[in-house]
């Protein structure tokens, strides 16, 4: 066991002061603070209704939830996009795919099935891609239109 002239070892939290401690290694000051921060806010935040969680961690260190109401209840952001992707029917389709985004919180289209204008062989396109008007292999062949 190291040995070494003892110290005064100070409580973070309380400021309570332990004298005449023999060892210890460090005591981490940014962790300590940063523990406190994060008990602080979690006294003073309101949980999400959905998971119960009442802080969350950015950059700048530990913040509350941020909360949206929905049906007369508060959830954060990941409990709110599960609810409205489960309280609103997939509109897709035969001819349209579409996915759920997180951000704008609604069904948006991913993809849609189209016929080649020469061959008219149905296939999935892309919607950025819809324009085009003959698939692949009509393309390769190098078949003009009608």
């Amino acid at each position: 066991m190291p040995t070494g002239d003892p110290k005064e070892l100070i409580c973070f939290k309380c400021g309570h002061v332990i004298p005449s401690v023999e060892f210890y290694t460090r005591v981490s000051v940014h962790s300590c603070r940063e523990k406190i921060q994060q008990e602080e806010i979690e006294k003073t935040s309101t949980p999400c209704d959905g998971c119960n969680e009442k802080i969350e961690r950015t950059i700048e260190g530990y913040a509350p939830v941020k909360l949206t109401e929905y049906g007369g209840q508060n959830f954060c952001k990941k409990c709110l996009s599960e609810l409205v992707k489960n309280n609103s029917p997939d509109p897709s389709n035969e001819n349209e795919k579409y996915i759920f985004n997180n951000q704008e919180l609604k069904w948006v289209i991913s993809k849609e099935r189209l016929k080649c204008e020469v061959c008219g062989k149905p296939r999935w396109l892309n919607y950025e891609n819809r324009w085009k008007p003959m698939c692949l292999a009509c393309y390769k062949n190098d078949i003009t239109r009608p």
